[in-house]
């Protein structure tokens, strides 16, 4: 289980952001600019962030339990949950 996600400034060694409680976390597409996040607990949805400002883009619901994994297809168009 993955606790916290922390971004880190590399320049100024500064933290950007921390947001707690993670369980799954993936790389939305191949430039790296957005994230796919779910926390385990209710409400059970997927959270859609703009990377690296982590500002949340948005919240996919729809799950009847709790979101524990998460995996995306290569393309990107795809995200399977569990």
């Amino acid at each position: 289980m993955i606790s916290t996600l922390t971004h880190w400034i590399e320049a100024t060694a500064m933290l950007h952001r921390s947001a707690a409680e993670l369980v799954a976390i993936d790389g939305e597409d191949e430039t790296n600019e957005s994230l796919l996040s779910s926390d385990g607990f209710t409400p059970s949805q997927l959270t859609f962030w703009k990377y690296p400002s982590m500002v949340k883009m948005a919240e996919l619901p729809g799950h009847t339990s709790r979101v524990l994994y998460m995996t995306q297809s290569p393309d990107g168009c795809t995200v399977a949950t569990a």
